[in-house]
């Protein structure tokens, strides 16, 4: 009945059966993509993905291939069933390739469309990333505007504004330029630009500015606003139209015209009280730094309408470069800080009783500045006795020519003499706060007046009160009204 079949084969016959062929060579269609699935990547852009499934078809048609040789003698084998056993490996090794494709370009494509939006996932693997059309533009406008610190002070301008603003420069100082730009509501603000502030990032320098904007203090130039960039900042405050402390203790200079003020005894006092009591809240609400001013000095010392002292560049050695803060700020001329490397709590302290002696004196310390001609004070232009002291520049000038000069001799030599025609009351008063500035000068920093010490004392003091018609001839013995129309921020 099998008779001229001439491929039959099997153990009844003593025949030996060939392997079936790949099913790679067979002839057998492959079946339609399902029409739920996607597509492969590749098979989207018209390529196939010959290689790797070819790899792994052969891979199962050589494995069905061992099973039959191993399934020889148990049972028998028709070549169609084995085909189809082939085939049916390759489909499902396929639809494993295509499901694995899939999930690769679905995650490609959500990673795309996380960085750079939505309209990235209907865009082809292939095609170049779509994004908005003017983002550069977008991100300057949102980093181009003005952040108020202050809740009892309203949005009254923008950034914009200050560029349509007429500005004037104040002066370039040890930390940044200063301006001032008045607004074309009549308003006048001052700008001072930072480009060393790069201390900490944007968010630490944003919480620290929102710390400044809820201090208030009668003595404190409350900060209004702000603006970051990485490159520069800008930090706003209300324009102060009379001059600089150091403006008026020292003068402007002869070729602006700015003459020295006489301040009175009382004046002097009222100062440096104001100046203690800002410096004492400084440091009851910015308890957590080292160095709660950090600058403090007479350049940074406004007065208002009331004549009242106002502290500016106070609490910046947070976010000031550290090199820089090092070689311009005061509190870094400390005694500790050249002797060990690191300020202390006693460090603006050392700042307070400085300006102290400024203040009595007339004389400007330096800072550890070059010397300039005529800025640091000699025993010849205090008409003091000369000793031996330390070289000029180095910050202790003044501490050094009163430390020298017996107490005795203070009223005659060291005191302004603007302040020698004082009542008498009114000059033991000031001996009692030149020892208050030596005992915060003190260079051992134990040794150095706590600033509650100093305070207290200074809160003592007294000044006879002087009948006067108004206001500012009680604040100045001779002055000239066309010498108070500049700031000087330093």
């Amino acid at each position: 009945m099998h008779a001229g079949n001439t491929k039959l084969c099997g153990p009844p016959l003593g025949v030996k059966c060939e392997a079936p062929p790949p099913p790679s060579a067979s002839p057998s269609p492959s079946p339609p993509p399902s029409p739920k699935t996607p597509p492969p990547a590749s098979v989207k852009e018209g390529t196939t993905p010959s290689q790797p499934a070819a790899d792994t078809v052969a891979s199962t048609g050589a494995s069905s291939a061992d099973d039959a040789k191993q399934d020889e003698g148990h049972k028998p084998v028709e070549g169609s069933t084995s085909t189809s056993f082939g085939v049916l490996a390759a489909f499902i090794g396929t639809l494993g390739i295509a499901g694995v494709a899939f999930v690769a370009l679905r995650r490609r494509r959500g990673y795309k469309t996380k960085n750079f939006g939505p309209t990235a996932s209907s865009a082809r693997p292939s095609d170049p990333p779509r994004v908005e059309p003017h983002p550069p533009a977008a991100k300057a406008e949102a980093s181009a505007a003005l952040t108020f610190v202050r809740d009892d002070r309203g949005r009254f301008f923008e950034l914009q504004d200050l560029l349509k603003a007429t500005a004037e420069v104040l002066g370039t100082a040890n930390l940044g330029v200063c301006y001032c730009a008045t607004l074309t509501t009549g308003h006048s603000v001052v700008v001072k630009r930072f480009k060393e502030m790069n201390r900490v990032g944007k968010e630490d320098f944003e919480e620290h500015m929102r710390r400044l904007g809820r201090l208030s203090h009668p003595n404190l130039l409350p900060l209004v606003a702000y603006y970051y960039r990485k490159e520069e900042k800008l930090l706003i405050h209300d324009y102060v139209p009379n001059r600089s402390l150091a403006n008026l203790l020292h003068g402007g200079g002869d070729e602006r015209g700015m003459k020295k003020a006489a301040l009175h005894w009382a004046a002097r006092l009222k100062i440096v009280k104001g100046v203690a009591r800002a410096l004492s809240y400084l440091y009851d609400e910015l308890c957590m730094l080292t160095v709660p001013h950090g600058h403090l000095k007479s350049s940074n010392i406004l007065l208002d309408g009331h004549y009242e002292p106002l502290l500016t560049d106070y609490a910046l050695v947070p976010v000031m470069n550290q090199s820089h803060a090092a070689q311009l700020m005061v509190a870094f001329k400390s005694p500790e800080r050249k002797q060990f490397g690191r300020s202390s709590k006693k460090s603006d302290v050392w700042c307070l009783g400085l300006l102290i002696l400024e203040m009595l004196t007339g004389k400007p310390p330096t800072y550890d500045l070059p010397k300039a001609a005529g800025a640091v004070p000699s025993a010849e232009s205090l008409s003091s006795p000369q000793k031996p002291g330390p070289a000029a520049g180095n910050g202790t000038d003044l501490v050094t020519v009163v430390g020298s000069t017996p107490e005795g001799e203070w009223l005659d030599t060291v005191v302004d003499p603007d302040l020698r025609g004082e009542e008498e009351e009114d000059k033991e008063e000031m001996v009692k706060l030149i020892r208050v500035g030596m005992a915060c000068c003190e260079s051992n920093v134990d040794s150095r007046w706590e600033l509650k010490t100093a305070i207290d004392k200074i809160e003592e003091l007294k000044a006879k009160e002087r009948p006067a018609p108004d206001e500012e001839q009680a604040f100045y013995s001779t002055v000239n009204n066309e010498d108070f129309n500049d700031v000087a921020i330093n």
